[in-house]
């Protein structure tokens, strides 16, 4: 099945996706749900590829909460919600990609690139803003420097001196 081979990084993002879309009172679970969540976890994948472009972070994160709020909401509602059909098609895409790139799980950078592959709300903000495909591609390219993704923690061990550790010539603007 297609959600036996996530990170734990993408496997936490699709739940707190799943709470997002309950506590909106939302009938499913979407990929904008899913980058919502990405894009509000300080130090992720997803945030370092963007730091690397000219996209307006703040700016984008503004408009797929707009995006959220405009999706509808149920009266009756119950906590049962499941995932979309083009979520289903996201994270399949996604399942494509990491296996042409030899990885064994489907990292938070790959779904981001499978929701720029794939027809949808996301995907026409994220190119509203600027981001395209062969950019995005590129980064994560440089990014992973030719390593694979072999382990369903690989993301968390991934980049640990940049998130846990302070550039002070950085910072100093040397």
């Amino acid at each position: 099945m297609i959600l036996d081979n996530l990170t734990n990084e993408v496997r936490n993002a699709l739940e707190e996706g799943q709470s997002l879309a309950i506590s909106k009172k939302h009938s499913r679970v979407e990929s904008i749900h899913i980058l919502s969540v990405l894009l509000s976890k300080p130090g992720s994948s997803v945030l370092s590829l963007l730091e690397k472009t000219k996209i307006n972070i703040k700016g984008l994160v503004i408009k797929i909460e707009d995006k959220i709020e405009e999706l509808p909401s149920l009266a009756n509602f119950s906590d049962d919600v499941q995932l979309s059909s083009e979520l289903i098609k996201v994270l399949k895409i996604a399942k494509d990609l990491s296996l042409k790139r030899r990885d064994s799980y489907i990292s938070t950078e790959i779904f981001f690139q499978a929701l720029l592959e794939f027809p949808n709300s996301s995907r026409e903000i994220l190119q509203t803003f600027g981001l395209d495909t062969k950019e995005l591609v590129n980064l994560i390219s440089n990014m992973r420097n030719g390593s694979t993704v072999s382990e369903p923690n690989e993301e968390e061990s991934r980049q640990a001196l940049e998130r846990y550790t302070l550039d002070l010539t950085e910072k100093a603007g040397m």
